[in-house]
């Protein structure tokens, strides 16, 4: 059936709305999305369309009222950061292709990127509820750099940490003294020892 046009994650919701004028919801999403819309204004309500079953998960369609448009266009960032705030940067990166930090952490982020030498993702600003958010958008070639960049700018301290016990070259180390090593490191730096050790 042409006329359906599948979306594929949560924040095309916009993409879909702002093309076609409706967009595709599962049921938990719908109910999440009803919540925060009646929150903005209990006196809207979008019409409501049953996909046929071969349509996919998204199976429940909503067509807003033309004149509600930028209510909806809020609402539908709103639930969109309400789903991007469920993960961490470098896992929205991942799953998105792109992520999203608050005005200072990014201010932040982009000095520290500014720093390592990285050449900063194209940005773009994004406000939802009063709250100033920054969206990257790294090239295709830029994501792993940007997501161990993510990973460093996270944990400083440990990777200083680190930096510091792998200098010592731990050749004469018993299995015991390495596992209680591996035990206080952050399990995002384990692969980091594991690559030394098994270079050493």
């Amino acid at each position: 059936m042409g006329i359906f046009r599948k979306r594929r994650d949560a924040d095309s919701i916009r993409d879909q709305y702002e093309k076609h004028g409706y967009f595709d919801l599962n049921s938990n999403e719908l109910n999440k999305f009803i919540k925060l819309l009646s929150e903005e204004d209990d006196a809207v309500s979008p019409k409501l369309t049953n996909l046929s079953p071969g349509e996919g998960d998204r199976n429940i369609r909503l067509l807003p009222p033309a004149n509600q448009k930028s209510i909806y266009l809020k609402v539908i960032d709103k639930f969109i950061l309400s789903q991007q705030a469920q993960l961490e940067p470098e896992e929205q990166l991942v799953k998105n292709g792109y992520f999203d930090m608050t005005k200072q952490i990014a201010f932040n982020f982009m000095k520290f990127l500014g720093k390592e030498g990285i050449r900063l993702p194209p940005i773009s600003p994004l406000a939802v509820d009063g709250i100033e958010m920054v969206r990257f958008n790294p090239h295709s070639d830029q994501i792993e750099k940007i997501k161990q960049a993510l990973e460093k700018f996270k944990n400083p301290l440990q990777l200083i940490k680190l930096k510091r016990i792998l200098r010592k070259k731990p050749m004469n180390w018993n299995l015991l003294q390495i596992l209680q090593l591996l035990i206080r490191l952050k399990r995002k730096m384990l692969h980091l020892l594991m690559k030394h050790l098994l270079r050493i």
